[in-house]
This record gives structure tokens, sequence and C-alpha cells, in this order.
């Protein structure tokens, strides 16, 4: 009878060791998983960014060509004096676009930058979530481990 006891407290051990491995497995299967979702999601969020980034530079180029061969035809037309002042003005104009372009694409890189962050800071976060919630699970699989072991030596103790 004392080994039946025996037996029945080994194979509980052994079906929780068991259940809490599985446990463990599954956790981290769905932690891998989520990262490598996210991973993705940030990966794509980064692709339509640019390619945003890179169609706003098109639109805007298309713009400024416009403007220019406007100004361009209009030039041949006036006076030397005219057409100096255009220049001038024409190249103001090209100086303001270039720094605005280059501050939009700076705020977008910025902004790109910052998401970017967001996103793995939230990712950090979530693994250390998972690796504390397996650092619990653990412990208190090792926790179990040492309560059986005390039972079972109590237990043998009694029987003795």
């Amino acid at each position: 009878e004392l080994q039946q006891v025996r037996d029945r407290q080994a194979q509980n051990s052994e079906r929780n060791q068991l259940k809490h491995a599985q446990q463990l497995d599954l956790l981290q299967r769905r932690s891998l998983d989520q990262m490598d979702i996210q991973r993705d999601a940030l990966v794509d969020l980064n692709r339509r960014a640019q390619s945003e980034n890179e169609f706003q530079k098109r639109v805007q180029s298309r713009e400024l060509m416009g403007k220019m061969n406007e100004i361009q035809h209009k030039e041949e037309t006036r006076l030397a004096e005219v057409m100096l002042n255009h220049e001038l003005a024409m190249n103001d104009l090209r100086l303001e676009f270039d720094t605005k372009l280059r501050d939009q694409e700076r705020n977008s890189q910025k902004a790109l930058d910052e998401r970017v962050r967001g996103y793995e800071h939230q990712l950090k976060e979530q693994e250390l979530s998972y690796k504390e919630r397996e650092r619990f699970l653990i412990e208190h699989y090792e926790e179990e481990v040492d309560r059986m072991k005390r039972t079972n030596a109590r237990l043998i103790q009694k029987k003795s």
C-alpha cells in the first residue's frame, strides 16, 4: 500500500512536471509568435512609411518642375531686368522649397524613428513580461516540487 502511494505520488509529480513543461512551451511559442507578428508589423509599417515618403517626394518634385517650367516660359518673354528679378525669385523659391522639403523629411524621419522606438520599447516590455511570467512559473514549479518532496519525506517517516 505504501508502494502504491509512492507510485501515485510519482505519477502525480510526473504529470505536474509534464503539465508545467507544456505550459512553458506554450508560453514560449506564443511569445515568439507575438514577437514575429510585431516585428513583421514594424517592418511593414517602415516599408509603408518609406513608400509614402517617396511618393510625397515625387509629387512635390513634379509640382516644383511644373512651377519651374511656368516661370521659365514667362521669363523668356520679359525684359532682361525682369529676367534677373525673376531668376532671383526662382532661386528664393527653390531654397524655400528645399528647406521645406528637408524639414518635412526630417520631421517624417523623426516621427518614424519615434514610432519605431515606441514599438521597440513595447516589444522589450512584452519580452520582459514574458520572461517574468516564465520565471514565476519556474519558481512556482520548483516550490511545488519541493513541497511534494517534503510531503513524500514526511509520509515515508510516518510509515517507518
